[in-house]
């Protein structure tokens, strides 16, 4: 079997989507129960979504996968207001002004500048998803 761009990227997706979705249950159990933000089960359902595209050939796929990662690549914390979405792991680069910090989650942002090229046909792979009907 043939390692491809596709079932390379599609697999991180999908681990990352999956572990990560089970990584914030494991933490957010408590005494009465699991409590998880609903905007990270859409990013986990976008990101298993992407990647079962990706794996399958789907041209939908191409569009889910750069917008699961786009959606974790910023943070803004200030006081009364924080963004910060992402699923098992990040690498950030902040920094703190008066009245909070920004910052980028750079595995987010490395991931998706990858999927977005690759969604685009820059990368050239000799399993480039060919544009087809099933999409």
């Amino acid at each position: 079997m043939r390692l491809t761009q596709s079932k390379v990227l599609g697999g991180l997706v999908f681990a990352h989507a999956v572990l990560g979705f089970a990584w914030q249950l494991w933490i957010s159990r408590g005494d009465h129960g699991v409590s998880i933000p609903v905007t990270l089960v859409a990013l986990a359902v976008l990101g298993i979504t992407g990647a079962v595209g990706v794996l399958q050939h789907r041209r939908f796929g191409l569009y889910l996968v750069p917008l699961f990662y786009l959606a974790q690549v910023a943070q803004v914390v200030a006081p009364g207001f924080v963004l910060s979405l992402y699923l098992l792991y990040k690498v950030d680069f902040t920094i703190g002004f008066e009245f909070g910090t920004l910052g980028v989650n750079l595995l987010a942002a490395a991931m998706f500048l990858w999927s977005s090229l690759y969604a685009a046909g820059v990368l050239d792979s000799a399993d480039a998803l060919q544009a087809d009907s099933r999409a």
